[in-house]
């Protein structure tokens, strides 16, 4: 399917079908320990969608704020730290509010 490589792994949350899930997401999500955002994207570094080594996978996101006002920008980067930053931002920012 478009180059991409699926796995069965039917009692996942995000399984299609009969059980499938896109092979380098599982990577991901295993790499991480959690399941996946509906707002992250798993990126090839190589283009090569069959290659699903994890030193080749990134994860993107695809979530902004609503308009570009300043105070938008910042909300949305404290959000960031808190999703992605060092132990100590996510602390610092684990309470911020901003919907992906």
């Amino acid at each position: 399917m478009n180059g991409y490589v699926h796995i069965f792994v039917p009692d996942h949350p995000n399984a299609v079908g009969q059980g499938w899930v896109f092979h380098h997401r599982y990577v991901m999500e295993q790499h991480l320990n959690r399941l996946l955002h509906p707002y992250e994207n798993v990126h090839h570094k190589n283009g090569d969608r069959a290659d699903n080594r994890l030193e080749n996978l990134e994860i993107w996101i695809t979530a902004q704020p609503a308009g570009q006002r300043v105070p938008d920008r910042v909300a949305h980067a404290r959000w960031l730290l808190a999703q992605y930053g060092t132990e100590e931002e996510r602390l610092e920012y684990q309470n911020v509010q901003v919907e992906p």
